[in-house]
């Protein structure tokens, strides 16, 4: 993820520059050169994936409505845009659409969605996991925002991602700084933020809060706030709720995951972490 919220179109999402704010994570790219997964193949990277980083608080636990699990980049043609290899493209993709039917169920869905911008030789796609409810109740929340682009709590996942992804930049920065769970005073600080550079040219500095994931201490779960502020009473309780599902995961993980695991075993895991987040 994904600094606002880290990383996406990359000023934002999952640092949306920071999203919100989106700091620039570094998600791992696969590019059509590489030899081609199964769809069993690809649900399993992508369990691992999702548990080892911040997607784990979306599919355990709710805490973030939408996760980055990866981004996935084709070589184009600079002059007309055009992809490369349009059949190995299209072959991917539905090799990673056809792995979802592994990982969906009626609470927790992943879509690819390809990004606004296109930069350099390559054209990208964002693979995102999204907890249904938890999406619901943070579009309740903010009902205002999002009813004047006729978004409600029901609204299909996959159809406003994209809406937001291709959104005017501001409401593009908030709409992504709800959907990746950052507390209301971080998404009001980035786009305020952002907004005052786009009129003044002046970066306003900040410092970065940090939630812990099972692959690293800093740089997936985070966001920005003001320079030299402290962290708020709904930051530490957010970090101490991520806190609490990180170690139950790991707890799980560690007794069912080795190096003599039977393949699949993170498709295995992500299953069982979903059963009990059902319960």
């Amino acid at each position: 993820m994904h600094v606002f919220f880290p990383h996406h179109a990359l000023l934002f999402r999952k640092y949306l520059s920071c999203l919100l704010l989106l700091l620039s994570l570094t998600l791992p790219t696969v590019f059509a050169q590489q030899p081609p997964l199964t769809a069993l193949e690809w649900a399993d990277s992508l369990a691992k994936q999702t548990l080892q980083n911040e997607g784990l608080f979306t599919v355990f636990g709710g805490v973030k409505p939408i996760s980055t699990v990866q981004h996935i980049s084709f070589a184009i043609d600079t002059l007309t845009g055009k992809l490369l290899d349009e059949e190995e493209a299209a072959a991917r993709m539905r090799a990673i659409q056809d792995s979802f039917r592994f990982l969906a169920d009626e609470q927790v869905g992943f879509v690819l969605i390809p990004f606004r911008a296109v930069y350099g030789k390559s054209r990208g796609f964002e693979l995102l996991v999204f907890h249904r409810q938890a999406l619901e109740n943070r579009i309740a929340a903010q009902r205002d925002f999002f009813l004047k682009r006729g978004v409600f709590p029901d609204s299909p996942a996959e159809q406003l991602l994209t809406l937001y992804e291709f959104e005017e930049k501001f409401d593009r920065f908030r709409a992504y700084g709800y959907f990746f769970g950052y507390p209301d005073a971080a998404v009001d600080f980035f786009v305020e933020a952002a907004r005052h550079q786009e009129e003044t040219g002046d970066f306003v500095t900040r410092d970065f809060f940090q939630i812990p994931v099972a692959s690293a201490k800093e740089g997936h779960f985070v966001y920005a706030i003001p320079k030299d502020s402290e962290p708020s009473a709904e930051d530490l309780a957010l970090r101490a709720r991520a806190a609490q599902l990180l170690s139950r995961y790991e707890e799980v993980r560690d007794s069912r995951v080795s190096e003599t695991s039977r393949p699949f075993a993170f498709l295995e895991l992500f299953q069982e972490m979903r059963r009990l987040d059902a319960q």
